[in-house]
C-alpha cells in the first residue's frame, strides 16, 4: 500500500497539516482490471443492476522540493451493467484467461504472453507474432491476423526487455492483450568438459562464469546483434592450436594490435552444421611481468589474481592462419570494438589453490551459451477462442427470460427517484416485442426493443403515460429474429399515487 502525503486543510481542526492525499497500490502500468464484488453492499455484482464508477488518474511528485505532491485528473464517469452472454451464445473464454502461444518457428528464448480481456470481442482467429529489425537494428515485432487474410494488426512494436516496464498492448476489437518479451542480451550459461577445470572468472559484471564472461556487446562492444550470437567453444590443447590477435592494454594506441601469435586452444562456433573454427583476440597489460606475448593468465606472476588482465575475445569470422586486416595493424579492440564481430568476451584467471596452466590438457572444453533472442526466423502462433452459437443454447436462454422485481411491492431497489418506478425484463436478445395485458385481456403497453442490451424496462405506465393499477399482468414477449416467444406473469402493487392530471 502506498500513501502520498501532502499539505491540505484539516477540516476538523482548521489547521493546515501534512495529510494523506492518496492511498493506493503501485502495481505499475495496468490497462484493465476485473471487478466481481459490490463493495458498497458487500456482495457479488448482480446481473442487470447498474453500477456507477468514477475513474481518475493521479501522479506522485518525486522531487523533495515540489510544492504539490500529487495531482488528480477529472473523474471519468461510467455506468456498467453486468450481464450474461447474448441468448444462444456461449463465450469460449473468460476474462483473465491466459493463452499460451506455440513457438512454431525459430529457436529464440523469447516469450509471448496473451490474456483475454473481453470475451465479447474475441474472434476465434489464428494470430501470429513475427519479428524483424528497424533501421537502427533494434528488434521489432508485428501481430498478424492469419484468418483475416494476413492482416497486420500491429507493426514495428518494440519488445519488452529485462528491466523494462511490463505494459501489455490491448486490442479492443479482438478482446485480448499481449506482451512480447525478449530474453536478455547475455549468456544463459556455460559448461566445462574434460578433466579438472583450472580457470575461473573474474567478476566484472558478466552474466556467466562467476561474472567473468558475457556476450561481446556487453564488454567493449561488438558489431554483432543479439540475433547474431551463437554458442562458442574454447577447445584447449597442447598440440591442436591456432593463432590469435594480441592487443596491448596501455599501449599506443590503447588496446592496439601488436602481433599474431599462437594460443593453447582452438575456438569454434558450434551452432553451424558443421561447426566453424573462428578467430580470436586477447589482451596483455603493458609493463606487467605477464606481458610475454603468450595467453597464459599471468601464470608466472606472483601477483596473478587478475589473470594479467588477459581478456579473451571470440570472433565470428572463419579462422584464418594469416592475419586479417579487420583485426590487425592500426586497430584497437577498445576504440574499434563496435566494428569487431565479437561473440563472447572473457576475463579469467587461474583458480585458487594448486591450479596451474600446466593442468591444461587435450579434451578440455569451455562452452559459452548465449540467450536466443527473437529474430526474423521466429514465429509465435496462437488462437483466442471466440463464441459458440446454436439452437440448444438459444432454447436454454429463452427459458431464462424473466422480469424483476416480481412481485413489485411499491418500490424497486434500483430506483433513484420516487417518481421513477420500473421493472426490468432480462435475458432478452437484441430484438424483442413486449406486449403487456391486464387480466381482462386489455393491452396496457407495448415495448419494442432493438438494441444490444439484454435488458429493457417497463416504467409501470400505460399507453397514456399514466401509472397502471395494482394487480396481475401478463407479458407476451415475441422474439422476431428467432421465431420464438415467452409468456410471463407479474404482480404489481403500486404505492399511493398523487396524479397531476386526469
Amino acid at each position: 500500500m502506498t500513501t502520498i502525503l501532502g499539505i491540505a486543510l484539516d477540516e476538523e481542526s482548521g489547521v493546515v497539516l501534512d495529510v494523506p492525499l492518496q492511498v493506493g497500490i503501485d502495481f505499475g502500468i495496468k490497462r484493465n482490471t476485473t471487478i466481481t464484488q459490490d463493495h458498497i453492499r458487500s456482495g457479488p455484482l448482480v446481473n442487470g443492476q447498474r453500477y456507477y464508477f468514477a475513474v481518475t488518474a493521479y501522479n506522485r511528485a518525486t522531487d523533495e522540493g515540489a510544492a504539490t505532491t500529487t495531482l488528480e485528473s477529472t473523474p471519468q464517469n461510467l455506468i456498467c451493467v453486468p450481464q450474461e452472454p447474448p441468448p444462444g451464445t456461449r463465450y469460449l473464454s473468460k476474462p483473465d484467461s491466459v493463452i499460451t502461444p506455440e513457438h512454431t518457428a525459430g529457436i529464440s528464448e523469447g516469450e509471448v504472453e496473451v490474456v483475454v480481456v473481453n470475451p465479447i470481442f474475441t474472434t476465434g482467429h489464428n494470430y501470429q507474432v513475427r519479428f524483424g529489425a528497424d533501421e537502427e537494428g533494434h528488434t521489432v515485432w508485428s501481430l498478424i491476423d492469419e484468418t483475416d487474410g494476413g492482416k497486420t494488426l500491429l507493426a514495428d512494436q518494440f519488445e519488452i526487455g529485462p528491466g523494462d516496464e511490463r505494459a501489455a498492448i490491448y486490442l479492443p476489437d479482438h478482446g485480448f492483450e499481449l506482451m512480447v518479451l525478449g530474453p536478455p542480451l547475455a549468456l544463459s550459461g556455460w559448461e566445462w568438459e574434460g578433466s579438472e577445470r583450472w580457470l575461473t572468472g573474474i567478476n566484472w559484471g558478466g552474466s556467466a562464469l562467476g561474472g567473468g564472461a558475457d556476450v561481446g556487446p556487453n564488454f567493449f562492444g561488438s558489431s554483432l546483434g543479439g540475433a547474431d550470437l551463437n554458442t562458442v567453444e574454447i577447445r584447449f590443447s597442447r598440440t591442436n592450436t591456432q593463432k590469435g590477435y594480441r592487443y596491448l592494454r596501455g599501449g599506443d594506441p590503447n588496446y592496439g594490435f601488436q602481433d599474431f601469435v599462437d594460443v593453447p586452444f582452438t575456438a569454434w562456433e558450434v551452432d553451424s552444421d558443421p561447426p566453424r573454427q573462428v578467430n580470436i583476440g586477447f589482451v596483455e597489460n603493458v609493463g606487467s611481468t605477464s606481458e610475454n606475448g603468450t595467453w597464459d593468465l599471468a601464470s608466472e606472476d606472483p601477483d596473478r589474481g587478475l589473470g594479467g588482465r588477459e581478456y579473451l575475445f571470440i570472433f565470428d569470422s572463419d579462422y584464418s592462419d594469416t592475419p586479417l586486416a579487420q583485426y590487425g595493424e592500426g586497430k584497437s579492440i577498445l576504440a574499434d570494438a563496435v566494428t569487431f564481430d565479437i561473440h563472447a568476451a572473457l576475463w579469467v584467471t587461474l583458480r585458487s589453490g594448486d591450479h596451474e596452466m600446466d593442468m591444461l590438457e587435450d579434451g578440455q572444453i569451455l562452452r559459452l551459451i548465449p540467450y536466443r533472442v527473437n529474430g526474423p526466423d521466429d514465429v509465435f502462433s496462437f488462437v483466442v477462442p471466440g463464441q459458440e452459437e446454436n439452437a440448444e443454447l438459444l432454447k436454454e436462454a429463452i427459458e431464462k427470460i424473466n422480469v424483476f422485481p416480481n412481485p413489485y411491492l411499491g418500490v424497486n431497489a434500483a430506483e433513484t427517484s420516487r417518481y421513477s418506478h420500473f421493472v426490468t425484463f432480462s435475458h432478452l436478445p437484441s430484438k424483442a416485442n413486449i406486449r403487456i395485458f391486464d387480466m381482462s385481456g386489455t393491452l396496457v403497453r407495448t415495448i419494442e426493443k432493438d438494441d444490444p442490451s439484454q435488458f429493457t424496462r417497463w416504467d409501470l405506465q400505460n399507453h397514456n403515460a399514466l401509472p397502471v393499477a395494482s394487480g396481475m399482468y401478463i407479458a407476451h414477449i415475441e422474439l422476431p429474429d428467432h421465431g420464438e416467444s415467452r409468456i410471463l406473469k407479474l404482480a404489481i402493487i403500486q404505492e399511493q399515487q398523487f396524479l397531476e392530471n386526469f
